[in-house]
């Protein structure tokens, strides 16, 4: 019998996207072994870093020494408050794999085509330019330019990208980590 294959999304979020850590550590435990994720923002940090190797336990390390939002890294540019560089160092300095064929399980990152008002799923090449693609949010961070598009948060347009994996795994599992509503405290 074959063995049934499993797809994990992981929304962006910002900070919230830790939580995905949580989740993978939980599927570890529970002998859960991922066939492919697909991810956008935070998610798509958490997801390389795990395709990568990096453990659950591990990734809490990283961001808990991580400065994301250094105020050394202001841009003068216009483009964005606060450059990527900070992005691009827990990359560096956490993987050891440059490109997406070189992870363990293969993984898809959304992006937002700025230039052409577009989802783009990545999942070939260099690992770096879309990873930090992903994680700039317009007008905190500056973009990145790709192929000559402006590249930006995917969770702009997609925050849950289940699309690559739909019709390639036998079961998705989705985890959302950003609310889409507000609320209100209640009243007693």
């Amino acid at each position: 019998m074959k063995k049934k294959t499993i797809g994990l999304v992981l929304s962006g979020g910002g900070a919230r996207g830790l939580a995905h850590a949580g989740v993978l550590k939980a599927l570890d435990e529970l002998n859960v072994q991922v066939s492919s994720i697909s991810g956008t923002s935070s998610g798509a940090m958490v997801g390389v870093l795990y395709a990568a190797g990096v453990k659950p336990d591990n990734m809490i390390d990283i961001m808990k020494k991580t400065k994301l939002f250094n105020i050394g890294g202001l841009s003068f540019d216009m483009k964005g408050l606060l450059k990527t560089s900070s992005f691009k160092k827990i990359i560096i300095e956490n993987l050891k794999v440059k490109n997406f064929e070189d992870l363990n399980i293969p993984v898809s990152v959304c992006l937002t085509d700025f230039t052409n008002a577009i989802t783009v799923h990545i999942n070939k090449g260099p690992l770096l330019d879309p990873l930090v693609a992903t994680c700039s949010i317009p007008l905190i961070f500056t973009p990145t330019i790709m192929k000559g598009s402006v590249m930006v948060d995917g969770g702009l347009l997609n925050n849950f990208p289940v699309e690559p994996l739909i019709g390639n795994c036998d079961y998705i599992v989705g985890v959302h980590v950003k609310s889409n509503r507000y609320t209100k405290a209640c009243k007693n």
